[in-house]
């Protein structure tokens, strides 16, 4: 009898936990890499994942506000030749700091930083700070692949607050690149 009341309240205890977990959970998505890699990330609170091209060389991906008024991501991942087989952890520092230059070519107002996902692939993060066109890239090169990640406001002439601009960089660190 004292075993079964501490079973039961052992699950009492146990099944709101895991209930919790459950509901706590983000959901995640996943992109299969012409089946050398996949990235797999938990979608941000909010937003929802739209593919919007697949072909043999690139496809194309967006994160969109489910309330239209948080900025955007839209992602890119390209076959490179250039970078055949290569991670951008393994760029010498002439290399890494040409590639920043192109990340930022276009931006008025830009500043770079590096940072790097959970799996440990560095990341170039190229801000510009423009009040007229506010966008943040965020760029790595992955087993010969280019990927891209470019937030932008959803409303024109608006700045990316700081807030939005970590929430992207959270989402791409949490990022995870999976060898098949």
């Amino acid at each position: 009898m004292k075993k079964s009341i501490w079973i039961i309240l052992a699950l009492a205890l146990l099944l709101p936990c895991l209930a919790a977990g459950e509901a706590a959970q983000a959901p995640s998505e996943t992109v299969e890499i012409r089946g050398k890699f996949s990235l797999t990330c938990t979608v941000p609170e909010g937003y929802r994942y739209e593919e919007n091209q697949v072909d043999e060389d690139l496809i194309v991906g967006s994160l969109e506000a489910e309330d239209g008024l948080r900025p955007s991501i839209l992602f890119a991942v390209a076959a490179s030749k250039e970078y055949a087989g290569r991670t951008l952890n393994d760029f010498t520092e002439n290399e890494l700091e040409e590639l920043s230059l192109v990340a930022i070519e276009d931006m008025k107002e830009p500043t770079v930083t590096y940072g790097e996902t959970a799996h440990g692939t560095k990341l170039i993060i190229s801000r510009d700070m423009d009040p007229v066109n506010s966008t943040l890239d965020i760029t790595t090169v992955y087993k010969g692949y280019y990927i891209s990640f470019l937030m932008y406001p959803a409303i024109d002439g608006t700045v990316l607050t700081d807030e939005q601009v970590q929430t992207c960089i959270d989402f791409i660190s949490d990022l995870w690149m999976v060898e098949k």
